[in-house]
């Protein structure tokens, strides 16, 4: 089984335009296009020269992507600094990352229950009692809300 969405994380990681890694291995830009819509299957001898251009093994362009990851959840503190392909590249990083480091993770986290009941009223009134809750005093000022909370 070959997917396209691990051509495409390969493509950008590498910083390669579909244009350049076709050039590279002697395809046009549309064959790439397709193989990453899935809608063409390379060759073996090609997936090969995929391997080679880009560094990663063969066995990569068959592996299923876990559950998308939120791209839109990355900031960047210099991002009008940045051209779209060093932003592409960034955020092709932090997907394959969070692929390799939350199988990890989940091992050693245990979900918590969190419940949130959804208050109706004025702010002030339910600030209170939300106060009362997490037990914050009602007058003082909640320096990190974030410590105080957990």
């Amino acid at each position: 089984m070959f997917y396209g969405d691990r051509l495409r994380q390969a493509r950008e990681l590498r910083g390669l335009t579909q244009s350049e890694l076709a050039r590279l291995i002697g395809k046009s830009q549309g064959t790439i296009a397709n193989w990453e819509a899935n809608l063409q299957v390379p060759s073996r001898e090609l997936l090969e020269r995929l391997a080679d251009q880009t560094g990663f093994p063969m066995a990569f362009f068959s592996t299923e992507r876990p559950p998308s990851f939120p791209r839109k959840s990355l900031m960047f503190r210099a991002r009008s600094a940045m051209t779209r392909r060093e932003t592409i590249s960034a955020c092709t990083y932090a997907e394959v990352i969070y692929e390799i480091i939350t199988p990890v993770l989940e091992r050693f986290a245990n979900p918590l229950p969190v419940t949130i009941h959804k208050m109706q009223g004025y702010p002030s009134i339910i600030a209170q009692q939300v106060r009362r809750t997490v037990n914050i005093p009602p007058a003082t000022p909640i320096s990190n809300l974030i410590n105080s909370i957990e």
